[in-house]
């Protein structure tokens, strides 16, 4: 392409003079960017890119990479409410088409300080379209989100009449007759991520990788994988090796961890049929907290793999919480009446193998302070942390504890107790053991 940018556009006047509205009719005939990055490329020579506030790439102009999740993701520079910025690290040039709310951007790139100011009248006259095309994208995602939304309630909260009525109602190819499992991811979010930020990107990552039937974000909390079960080609029978789908998942956790720098949590449950599913959810979900507890981190966790942590699976929660009592209840009950820390350093002994020097260190405790706690403990529990069956008792107990409390299922008295109690209300998990303790 030949000339100046500004002899370029010059030459482009003809569209421009059409006005605003032409564009936006442009952009609803259409029902996408095509006409407005066309334009913007050749004004400017340069590639284009629109995106909105999270930084999701809606539109390109050609020879813009997108080979993998990551190319569809802007950073947007956060400078209050600019209009305009501009970056000379990058020579990218940010233009906010919507002033109010910053919910659509015109990235142009390669951009030289003096180049950009004459293509303002230019950005200006499209701002309106691209607004009106992102919105209307965001309109789109938000009806297919609540769709996923009411699904993945129905299936893990158990709802089967509803299953069955969504499923014939769904784009999403689920069979009656076929396997599934649920794997759930929680990040540890920071001010620079939010939940929908990472859930976009998770959902064009997946685009690159494994199929996944559904994944929708979870209890303003988690982000929800339903998985097909996968078959052998050649025997058709079920495939029960995990390690390809627990090596695809490190891969997304690792890219996760590369984009965001932050950690994540998976843990995956067993397969079943769809109306079982909310089976597979809460071993997926018992996978994730036991392994939060139990101190590891960035932690990819199957079901099968807890070991003795899969009974308190199997067990009403209300035999769960006469066993954390019957283990723990006068120790808790001496740290509430004087607000002591022996919990705390019963569990700080349990997460560093009972070694009573690396316990110490870790809670900046002297020797002598912590073997007279250690010897108050022994006292209320009627345990001896030198006996192997004492430690796992307690060790247990103290997860268990640790379990119920966090999905607001073990009530204490008072305030503690009511909290619990609002925690249920809005926790799903919460209200799917509390069903399997009525049955």
């Amino acid at each position: 392409m030949t000339g100046t940018s500004q002899e370029r556009g010059y030459g482009l006047l003809s569209a421009l003079k059409q006005g605003e509205n032409y564009w936006i009719e442009a952009v609803l005939e259409k029902k996408n960017l095509d006409a407005v990055i066309n334009f913007l490329h050749n004004i400017t020579g340069k590639p284009v890119r629109i995106t909105d506030r999270t930084g999701k790439v809606y539109a390109c102009s050609e020879g813009v990479k997108m080979a993998s999740a990551d190319d569809h993701f802007v950073d947007i520079p956060q400078n209050g409410n600019s209009i305009l910025i501009y970056d000379p690290a990058q020579r990218d040039l940010y233009y906010r088409a919507d002033s109010s709310d910053g919910e659509a951007w015109i990235i142009i790139g390669n951009t030289g300080e003096a180049e950009y100011p004459a293509w303002l009248p230019y950005l200006e006259e499209v701002a309106t379209a691209v607004k009106i095309c992102i919105f209307i994208a965001h309109e789109k995602e938000n009806m297919e989100h609540q769709f996923k939304k009411k699904l993945i309630e129905d299936i893990l909260l158990w709802n089967a009449s509803e299953i069955k009525e969504l499923i014939r109602q769904n784009k999403y190819c689920l069979d009656l007759d076929k396997l599934y499992f649920v794997s759930i991811m929680e990040p540890v979010l920071d001010s620079k991520t939010d939940m929908e930020t990472l859930y976009k990107h998770t959902l064009e990552w997946l685009k690159y990788h494994e199929d996944v039937v559904i994944c929708s974000v979870w209890n303003e909390k988690y982000i929800i994988f339903i998985c097909p079960n996968k078959y052998d080609l050649q025997t058709l029978e079920s495939d029960d090796n995990w390690d390809n789908y627990l090596s695809y998942i490190r891969k997304h956790q690792k890219d996760i961890a590369k984009r965001f720098n932050i950690p994540t949590y998976f843990g995956i449950g067993r397969k079943y049929l769809i109306t079982e599913l909310h089976k597979s959810y809460q071993e997926a979900l018992t996978a994730l907290n036991i392994s939060k507890l139990t101190g590891k981190k960035n932690s990819v966790t199957h079901y099968l793999n807890l070991g003795v942590f899969k009974l308190i699976n199997l067990q009403e929660t209300a035999m769960l919480r006469q066993f954390c009592a019957e283990n723990l209840g006068r120790l808790l009950e001496h740290d509430r009446t004087t607000k002591g820390e022996l919990l705390q350093t019963l569990r700080v002994l349990c997460d560093t193998d009972f070694d009573v020097n690396a316990a110490a260190q870790k809670m900046f405790l002297h020797f002598n302070t912590l073997r007279y706690r250690i010897k108050k403990i022994e006292e209320l529990t009627g345990r001896q942390l030198d006996r192997i069956l004492d430690r796992l008792n307690l060790f247990v107990a103290v997860k268990l504890h640790d379990l119920l409390l966090l999905n607001g299922l073990l009530g204490e008295p008072g305030s503690a107790e009511k909290e619990a109690a609002d925690s249920t209300a809005n926790n799903p998990a919460a209200q799917l053991m509390r069903r399997r303790s009525c049955l």
